[in-house]
Parts: structure tokens; sequence; C-alpha cells
């Protein structure tokens, strides 16, 4: 019963040390999918402003009720939909 336990708290040090030391990494990589679309949206939009942007990411469930997303006022000149 001892030998298990030892076994098991080395197991437990071994593993806190690996997620202590893969942490930088998950953030590093998790944020780069936001950072990637901002990058995107600001360098491939014809209006890039924060108003649009935060509009083309958050327009899926915030459309207005019965137009396209091109009729916000914060899309006009951002969507070539016309």
């Amino acid at each position: 019963m001892r030998r298990m336990a030892v076994e098991l708290w080395i197991l437990v040090r071994i593993e806190w040390a690996d997620v202590r030391d893969s942490s930088v990494w998950v953030i590093l990589i998790a944020s780069l999918f936001p950072l990637s679309t901002l990058l995107f949206l600001k360098l491939f939009t014809v209006n890039p402003t924060h108003a649009a942007m935060v509009r083309l990411i958050t327009s899926p469930r915030s459309r207005p009720p019965g137009g396209p997303i091109a009729a916000c006022p914060a899309t006009v000149g951002v969507l070539h939909s016309q």
C-alpha cells in the first residue's frame, strides 16, 4: 500500500510539472485564433473600423430582424454584397 502511494505521488508530481511547463504553449496557441481573425479582418476589409469588426465577428446571432448583415450601419461599405 505504501509503495502504491509513493508511486502515485511521483506520478502526480510528474503530471503537475508537465502541466506547469506546457501552460505557456496552451495560452500561446489559444490566442492565435482570435489574433489571426482580427488580423484578417483588419487587412482584408474595405473599412476596418472597430465597430465594423465587432459586427462581423458577432454577426451570426445579432443580425437585424428581416434584413441582411449589410443593412447594419456598422457594416456599410465593409461587405461586398451589393
